[in-house]
Formats: C-alpha cells, structure tokens, sequence
C-alpha cells in the first residue's frame, strides 16, 4: 500500500506541468548598455528572453521588474513580444509592474529609451536588467 501511494504522488508530481500547472518561477536577462542620442527617436535594447525557454514554456508572467542607470530625462519603457506589441512606460529607473500579467512568460522583452526632442547631448543607458516572475 505504501508503495502504490508513493508511485501515485510521484506520478502526479510528474504530470502537474503537462497539465498547466508550472510551480512559481523568475527568470533573470540583462541586455548590454546603450547610447540614447537623437531626441525623440525611439532606441531599443537587445531581446532579454529566458537562459532555458524549457523551463518557462507554457507559464505565465505575475510580474516584471527591472531596472536601469541612465540620466533623469531619459523615459523608459518595457515592452513585451517579438514586435513589441504592448509597451509599458516606466516610472523610474527602478520598479515593478503586473501589466504584463498573464502573458507568456518565454518573451522576448525588450527596453525601449528616447530624450526629449532637442536634447544636444547623446545619454548612455547602463545596467539594464529585467526580472520576470511567472507561474
């Protein structure tokens, strides 16, 4: 009797993710720095996706968490899906936010940067970082 019990919960343990329930995760991506330097163009950094797509594939994102180093009049924004198709404008440089809740956790995620039209002065965009925490 123990041992069909334990064979049942191993079994059921093992079929949880074919059946759509992912335990809670986080995946962690950073992008290299970028230089924001024609005023009111949009710069976009590199794709931040999952180290191992696997391991994520049929979650769905809680919340996103990012954070970057650039100077006060650089916006920011976080966007979601290979095009970019729903962008979030970021309140800082650093922050959090569940508008990206129950979307695919596998991304791909991309910042988007500018400055104001007529800023003379090109801006580094440092220490970009982006955490998806999905279930």
């Amino acid at each position: 009797m123990r041992h069909l019990l334990c064979g049942a919960l191993l079994w059921s343990v093992a079929l949880a993710p074919a059946a759509g329930t992912l335990p809670p995760g986080s995946w962690v991506a950073s992008a290299p720095a970028l230089t924001v330097a024609v005023g009111g163009r949009g710069y976009h950094s590199a794709a931040l996706r999952p180290r191992n797509i696997a391991l994520v594939r049929g979650g769905e994102i809680v919340s996103v968490r990012w954070r970057y180093d650039a100077a006060p009049r650089v916006r920011g924004w976080v966007c979601h899906g290979a095009q970019a198709e729903r962008c979030v404008a970021l309140d800082g440089p650093r922050g959090h936010t569940r508008a990206f809740a129950g979307a695919a956790a596998s991304g791909p995620f991309f910042f988007r940067f500018e400055v104001p039209r007529g800023t003379a002065r090109a801006e580094p965009v440092q220490a970009l970082q982006l955490i998806v925490n999905f279930r």
